[in-house]
């Protein structure tokens, strides 16, 4: 999520886009212009629609095609395309205005000609307390259940005022420094409530970390890595810096590589076939070979998404005067850097809402958060938040 301010008193929170959403967003808009591009071809080309001396005008009209094939081909890629432009043009836009203490929260849609707004919503922000950064469980169908992130906003009589939800799959770190962000603009607390009851509240500066590990005691020591742990450390008597290196993927490279190799040719073979045998050649022709384009391109982003975990590398770096923490490789990068005294937690949560979702390391400062850690070991984790926290201790004030 990106937050702008147009102005001292307004900021601006805008949803991000998701994998998923890019994905199939990428994928059906294309195929649909592909489709109504053909098929308005078919329907409107006189030499095809009513062959010369052929009274049933209704056949031939492509591929051997008759209308009817056609109209079907129009209204999947009008909804192809309708649904394409919906994953890719649909955001939520919500704008803070702290003087007036309300929030607009703004669906809108872009087009190729400009942007079309399908739903306005303003709510009051007077009494406003804290701001909440939520774990909500949302029921798909019976039976099954999802989790989400969601950003609210309490009142002093206690009710909360929702104003953006977070995909399944954003990460944790990204609703924290949005909660973060939005508490300081207000000068209100920060409750953050993705556990059972409330886990943990802050003013809009909050305590640093290392006051609060000195007040309690942690010890100066720093642990021993783990056995057989690829992580690269160096320990000075000023400074930690941490190496994680990216996670072995000879097994996902090797049924990545098969997938590839069989998936396409294998699909779009058994559904020619499996197709009625009645239905026209040119619609099992049509079909078939969005199944062949559908499965390359989710071979491709599964490639992709592989290549960015096997070459991306995380630092962490630890000084008496700032944290400094570096995500880098194939189509990624990331960078968090705060000065000690702003930091204000460093733990293992979830990355993302899911029930199962994968732990990761967060850092979190007076000016937002940071997750890395994500292919480590639970002992791996364990021990670098054990080091950074005791770092923080030791270093020289």
């Amino acid at each position: 999520m990106r937050l702008t301010s147009t102005d001292s008193d307004r900021l601006e929170l805008r949803q991000p886009f998701t994998v998923l959403r890019v994905f199939f967003g990428f994928m059906l808009t294309p195929i649909g212009l592909s489709m109504l591009v053909g098929s308005v071809w078919m329907l409107v080309a006189p030499a095809n629609i009513i062959p010369e001396g052929a009274p049933g005008f209704l056949r031939t009209v492509g591929f051997g095609m008759d209308l009817s094939g056609a109209v079907m081909i129009f209204l999947v890629g009008l909804l192809f395309t309708v649904v394409g432009l919906v994953l890719f043009g649909l955001r939520c836009v919500v704008v803070i205005d702290r003087k007036a203490m309300e929030a607009t929260i703004r669906w809108s849609l872009w087009t190729p000609l400009g942007r079309i707004c399908a739903k306005k919503s303003t709510v009051g922000l007077g009494s406003a307390r804290a701001v909440l950064a939520l774990r909500e469980e949302k029921h798909r169908s019976e039976g099954e259940k999802s989790w989400l992130f969601a950003l609210a906003v309490k009142r002093e009589d206690g009710t909360q005022i929702p104003l953006l939800e977070y995909a399944s799959d954003q990460p944790c770190s990204l609703l924290t420094t949005d909660a973060r962000r939005v508490a300081r603009f207000l000068k209100i607390d920060l409750v953050d409530m993705r556990k059972d009851g409330e886990l943990y509240r802050s003013s809009p500066e909050g305590e640093p970390l290392a006051d609060r590990l000195a007040r309690d005691g942690v010890a100066s020591d720093l642990p021993d890595a783990p056995a057989g742990s690829r992580v690269r450390h160096s320990i000075s008597d000023d400074e930690i810096a941490i190496t994680i290196p990216p996670p072995r993927s000879m097994i996902q490279d090797i049924v990545l590589t098969a997938l590839e190799i069989g998936l396409p040719p294998g699909l779009t073979f058994w559904l020619f076939h499996m197709l009625d045998a009645g239905l026209n050649e040119g619609l099992k022709f049509v079909f078939t070979a969005f199944a062949g384009l559908f499965s390359l391109g989710f071979l491709a982003m599964l490639r992709v998404q592989a290549r960015m975990d096997s070459t991306t590398r995380e630092h962490v770096l630890v000084t008496p005067e700032r944290v400094h923490v570096k995500r880098s490789g194939f189509l990624v990068s990331g960078s968090f850097d705060s000065p000690v005294r702003d930091v204000l937690r460093a733990g293992i949560e979830p990355l993302t809402a899911e029930h199962r979702s994968p732990q990761v390391i967060m850092v979190e400062s007076r000016s937002g958060a940071f997750h890395f850690g994500r292919h480590l070991s639970p002992e791996e984790r364990n021990w670098l938040v054990s080091a950074i926290k005791k770092m923080l201790v030791q270093l020289p004030k």
